[in-house]
């Protein structure tokens, strides 16, 4: 029994006859590939091992034995690989690395006592470190430049698409690690195979592989990038690079130190990517350009991909972008017909945007490089359109009247997310905003507005954009809607549950001053009915709020009249000037002209534009006695149309606001109050800021305090020669100084 075996007393050349047996087993096996599965002679050379060690002090001797036998075995491994090359010495050069890690992996387990004891109190190389040196040194030494050779050969093979043996490969790679394992260095088993592991030491894996093989690849894509360049088109020419790039980096983190994977792709960045990056972007027919005139998103999104590799080439597509992007938009801006239809022409805006934004996204994987070239080519070419802020605005009117019908909550928001991204490529964004302000006071005033909710979310996206204090008079107005609706049902109880006096019902919106886009109010006479009613609100509008101030708006005010006198009674819908001209008729069958203005209060630009409406031919409420001349003199005659007909019986006489033009030089009424407007607003900036910046710095140069003040006016962009009237006028109102030495320097004035 093996007890009994461990009790004897051991013959040490006996004893090293058993362990030489036990080798000589291996040998067989390394070459007929049968081993005998029995545990017990392992067992017997164990304890052989530890007996002659322990009591026997034969601990130097075995490890000398060792030694010499892991030698005699390599030496004859090299015999055998000889003169052979390329892959037959890849073949057999593994072939005899695997016997060898056999063979070292079973002395490492036999010897393991004299490891553990004998070698470690004196400081000696361990069993499988032992085995490992004398590998390098028998076997790996003289062939190395050998196997490199090889190993390059079939790399090569491989990347011309010819079959290789990737675990040959492997293993002789790992080669170049293991021989450098010099410290705590062990063999183990994980799953099927052999592993060495230990302090790394990778400076033959450095100098002599990596090395060889990083410049090896230079070589070859040089040539073959070259070659490319000549027979591929440019899509052709991204597939296969990419096709490449994705195979070496594969074999990388496959097969080698992961170091040097970050190192390949630095090399094939450079010799692939960034090399050729502006020849293959511009190439002629199908580059980028034609990518992008073609809407070839696929093959755009393959170019960012390889060349998102090295961030300096993405220059090359972007500057490909911007001006494609600009051309298209000026197709757009420059359109005569668009330019008449501000809806249409922001349609198209619209879709042009979103189209970028897609192919930013999807393609260019939302790169901020790429959001702001896009941004700023909409932005180049979107202000050379003077009337751009204007059309937008105009646009959001035509939405939340009549364009968001029908759509869901979440449609709403993308279609509002859309000018929002839009306006952020204005620079006159204190235009739009004007703009909009009149066309949402007057969709307020006129009820015509088909979601509330969408223009508190529209406000409330343009307070991200642009500040609070620059959209607040927005929410205002929407709180001052709210006031007045509570007023008016105060003002309900107040008179006994009804809003109705003398036939005539009665509903008041109150704005507050300085919120609402100043207006200008033409005087008039109301009739009695009106009169009486704007009396009562009056009253009691005081009586509840002592101190306050009503203006009537009658340019605002709108009415609903019922006829009496045509066969089928209509409801007619006037403005309040309107309504003032059409009572005149209750009382008098005819009246000419000059007695309308002077029954009426009118003035005569007003009345007439008035009277335009109800004579209308498409309508006409109103009769003329001269219908074919289109100017009203004061003694010309006017009276109700007895055969006024219509085939509806709401009839609305309101103009409608006309966002269409059909003379591109004649500005709408808005638009010339919001150009005005802007103009002393814009003083008003400019001036507030100047005096602010004076104030902290107390003393600026010309240049600086111009290039600062342009800095941080964020609404519009400013031109020198503004800035300079400004500071001009804080001169003239001993807000600044010039400083006597330096007349181009300015002093603040406290």
């Amino acid at each position: 029994t093996l007890r009994e075996m461990a009790e004897e007393e051991l013959n040490f050349k006996e004893s090293m006859k058993t362990i030489t047996k036990f080798i000589d087993n291996l040998y067989v096996f390394f070459e007929t590939g049968e081993m005998k599965k029995e545990h017990s002679p392992f067992v017997e050379c164990y304890t052989i091992v530890y007996k002659l060690a322990d009591h026997k002090d034969h601990a130097s001797e075995l490890y000398e034995f060792h030694k010499k036998t892991m030698r005699n075995h390599l030496k004859d491994a090299c015999i055998k690989i000889g003169d052979l090359q390329s892959e037959p010495l890849l073949r057999e050069y593994i072939r005899q690395l695997d016997n060898f890690t056999i063979l070292a992996r079973w002395l490492s387990k036999v010897f393991n006592y004299i490891d553990r004891y004998y070698l470690m109190f004196n400081q000696l190389d361990s069993t499988s470190l032992v085995s490992l040196k004398t590998f390098r040194e028998v076997v790996f030494t003289d062939i190395r430049k050998k196997l490199l050779d090889a190993l390059m050969d079939e790399i090569t093979k491989h990347r011309e698409l010819e079959d290789v043996n990737w675990d040959t490969l492997h293993k002789t790679v790992e080669t170049f690690i293991n021989v450098g394992y010099k410290k705590d260095v062990k063999l183990k088993k994980v799953g099927e195979i052999f592993q060495w592991t230990g302090e790394k030491n990778l400076q033959e894996y450095d100098e002599m592989f990596e090395k060889t093989f990083l410049s090896k690849t230079k070589e070859y894509y040089s040539v073959k990038c070259n070659d490319w360049l000549q027979s591929l088109n440019c899509p052709e020419f991204i597939n296969i690079a990419l096709e490449k790039l994705d195979m070496e980096e594969q074999i990388a983190e496959e097969h080698m130190d992961p170091k040097t994977k970050s190192k390949l792709k630095q090399t094939l960045d450079d010799v692939i990517v960034e090399q050729h990056a502006q020849n293959v972007i511009n190439k002629e027919g199908t580059g980028c350009k034609e990518m992008l005139k073609n809407n070839k998103l696929d093959e755009l999104s393959k170019m960012y991909t390889l060349f998102s590799r090295v961030d300096s080439t993405l220059k090359y597509i972007l500057l490909e972008m911007g001006p494609y992007i600009e051309s298209r938009g000026q197709v757009v801006i420059n359109d005569e017909e668009l330019q008449k239809d501000p809806v249409k022409f922001t349609q198209k805006l619209l879709e042009l945007k979103k189209e970028m934004d897609e192919i930013v996204m999807n393609c260019f994987n939302n790169d901020p490089k790429f959001n702001q070239t896009r941004d700023k080519s909409f932005l180049n070419f979107m202000n050379k359109f003077s009337e751009t802020p204007q059309y937008m605005a105009g646009y959001c009117d035509h939405l939340f009247k009549s364009g968001i019908k029908g759509m869901s909550e979440s449609e709403i928001e993308e279609n509002l997310d859309a000018v929002i991204r839009l306006f952020r490529c204005l620079h006159n964004r204190d235009i739009f905003i004007k703009a909009y302000t009149k066309h949402q006071a007057q969709r307020l005033l006129n009820k015509t507005s088909l979601n509330t909710d969408a223009e508190q979310s529209m406000i409330s996206k343009l307070k991200i954009e642009s500040g609070f204090n620059t959209i607040q008079k927005l929410s205002r107005m929407f709180t001052d809607m709210e006031l007045s609706k509570n007023t008016m049902e105060d003002f309900k109880k107040k008179n006994g549950g009804t809003t109705e006096f003398k036939g005539v019902n009665i509903n008041v919106d109150i704005l507050t001053s300085g919120i609402w886009p100043e207006q200008n109010v033409h005087p008039c006479k109301l009739p009695g009915e009106l009169s009486h009613c704007a009396q009562k609100f009056s009253l009691f509008y005081k009586d509840k709020h002592s101190g306050r101030h009503l203006s009537w708006l009658y340019n605002s005010c709108n009415a609903i009249m019922n006829t009496l006198t045509f066969a089928k009674t209509y409801t007619l819908t006037v403005s309040c000037y309107q309504a003032v001209i059409l009572s005149l008729f209750n009382e008098h069958q005819k009246l000419t002209v000059g007695q309308v203005k002077e029954l009426s209060g009118l003035p005569e630009a007003e009345l007439t534009r008035q009277l335009k409406q109800l004579c209308n031919p498409k309508m006409k409420l109103i009769s003329k006695d001269k219908p074919k001349v289109p100017k009203f003199t004061p003694d010309e005659g006017l009276e109700v149309n007895p055969k006024f007909k219509y085939n509806l019986v709401k009839v609305n006489f309101i103009p409608k606001t006309a966002h269409k033009k059909k003379d591109l030089k004649k500005k709408t009424d808005i638009e010339n109050q919001v150009e005005e407007e802007i103009k002393s607003e814009r003083a008003l900036v400019l001036d507030a800021m100047i005096v602010r910046i004076m104030k902290a710095r107390k003393k600026e140069r010309h240049t600086e305090l111009i290039t600062e003040v342009i800095k941080q006016v964020f609404l519009f962009k400013p031109q020198p020669q503004m800035i300079k009237q400004s500071i001009e006028r804080l001169i003239e109102k001993e807000y600044l100084e010039r400083d006597d030495n330096d007349r181009q320097v300015y002093i603040y004035i406290p």
